[in-house]
């Protein structure tokens, strides 16, 4: 499985703005998406304006599927043309790339460990 960790910081005002593209964007992917096994918004509990993005896929082909996507793009181009984050997209072809915490192939995972349990 490929996993990525994205962080963003929203500017207060368009807090409720930003979390609804990104749920709208998940509800359109996701079921869209057999091989995008997470989409989890989060937002921090000591900062509200801290938005983490955690995804997971089968593979990297499945998050080029992603990305290609027409959700995805269409979330691209709603976070392009709106100033709700501090910091703003990157140009073409990674827009994301400034807020990634990290990504890579998982160790393990809930449902490994479970299945490990003695």
């Amino acid at each position: 499985m490929f996993g990525a960790i994205l962080k963003f910081d929203v500017k207060s005002e368009f807090r409720e703005a930003f979390i609804q593209a990104l749920v709208e964007h998940g509800h359109a992917a996701v079921p869209a998406e057999p091989h995008t096994l997470r989409f989890d918004v989060i937002a921090d509990q000591d900062d509200p304006n801290l938005i983490l993005l955690y995804e997971a896929y089968a593979d990297t082909e499945a998050l080029g599927v992603h990305l290609a996507g027409e959700s995805h793009q269409r979330l691209v181009r709603t976070l392009s043309e709106h100033d709700w984050l501090t910091m703003p997209l990157a140009g073409p072809p990674r827009p994301f790339a400034p807020f990634f915490v990290g990504r890579g192939d998982t160790a393990l995972t809930a449902e490994e460990a479970r299945s490990s349990s003695p």
